[in-house]
C-alpha cells in the first residue's frame, strides 16, 4: 500500500519579531506547532534574512546553531546531524536567507534549519527587505478583508466561504479568526504600528532610489516627497543606516547601498 503524500509547507516569510511575539500553538507529538503572530498570521516554515551575531559547533559536529538579528529581533536557528555542515562556511558577519520551521523547548522559540545560503551583494538584504514588505501588505490587505467580513459574521466556515470567494486561502482565514479570540490588544496595536513603519521604509526606500543622481538625495528632499511627519521619516532613516542599507556619502545626504 502507498502511503499519502506528506505535504510541505510553504515558507512564509517573516520578520523575527513576529515569530517572538506570538503565541505558539503546539498541536500534536505527530503534527509541527506554529506561531499565531498577534496579527492573525500562522507561522509554522518560516524565510528570514539577516546578518549572522553568533555562530556555533560542538566538535562531534553533531550540533551547531546560529544566531540572526533583522534589526527587529534576534533568534538561534539549530543545526542537527547532517545539516550541521551548513555551518561550516558561516561566519560572523554574514548576511544569509533561512528557511526553517518554527520549535519551542524550555521558553526558548528557535528555528529547525532546512536551508541556508549566505549573499556576499551588498543589495541582497534590501531586496529581501522588499519582498518581505511586499508580502505583509498583501496580508494585511486580506486581513482587512477578512476583518470586514467578521461584521457580519464570526462563525469560521462561513468566514471561509465568504473569503475564498476572494481566493483569501482556510489557513488565512483561520488565523485571523484565531487571533482576534485572544487577548493581544497591545501586541496587535504595536504589530499595526510596525506594518505602517515597514510601508514608510519602502516608501523612503522608493524616494531615494528614483531621486538620487549620483550623489544621494537631501534629507530635506526625502522628507518633502514622502510627505510623512519628519519624526517618521528621521525614524526611518536611522534604521537603514544602522541596517546598512543606505550611508551618507556627505552629511545630510542619503545613499543606497
Amino acid at each position: 500500500m502507498v502511503g499519502a503524500t506528506k505535504k510541505r509547507l510553504v515558507a512564509i516569510r517573516c520578520r523575527i519579531v513576529d515569530i517572538l511575539s506570538g503565541k505558539y500553538v503546539k498541536k500534536d507529538d505527530l503534527s509541527p506547532g506554529y506561531v499565531l503572530t498577534p496579527f492573525g498570521l500562522m507561522v509554522s516554515r518560516v524565510r528570514i534574512g539577516g546578518v549572522v551575531s553568533q555562530v556555533y559547533e560542538n566538535e562531534e559536529k553533531t550540533y551547531g546553531f546560529i544566531t540572526i538579528e533583522d534589526g527587529t529581533a534576534n533568534i538561534r536557528v539549530k543545526f542537527f546531524n547532517e545539516a550541521v555542515r551548513l555551518v561550516s562556511n558561516i561566519n560572523k558577519g554574514d548576511w544569509v536567507e533561512v528557511v526553517g520551521r518554527v520549535r519551542e523547548y524550555n521558553e526558548e522559540r528557535y528555528l529547525v534549519v532546512d536551508g541556508i545560503k549566505k549573499y556576499d551583494d551588498p543589495m541582497r538584504s534590501m531586496l529581501f527587505r522588499m519582498d518581505l514588505v511586499k508580502a505583509m501588505k498583501d496580508f494585511a490587505e486580506k486581513r482587512k478583508k477578512v476583518k470586514d467580513f467578521m461584521k457580519s459574521t464570526n462563525e469560521l466556515e462561513e468566514l471561509v466561504r465568504m473569503a475564498e470567494e476572494y481566493g483569501i486561502s482556510r489557513d488565512v482565514v483561520e488565523g485571523i479568526w484565531q487571533a482576534e479570540s485572544v487577548e493581544y490588544e497591545e501586541e496587535e496595536a504595536k504589530s499595526e504600528g510596525e506594518l505602517e513603519k515597514e510601508e514608510a521604509k519602502d516608501l523612503v526606500l522608493r524616494i531615494i532610489k528614483e531621486n538620487d543622481e549620483g550623489g544621494g538625495v537631501e534629507y530635506s528632499t526625502i522628507i518633502e516627497k514622502a510627505g510623512l511627519p519628519e519624526s517618521v521619516v528621521e525614524s526611518v532613516i536611522d534604521e537603514l543606516l544602522a541596517e546598512g542599507t543606505c550611508y551618507e556619502p556627505k552629511p545630510g545626504r542619503i545613499k543606497l547601498v
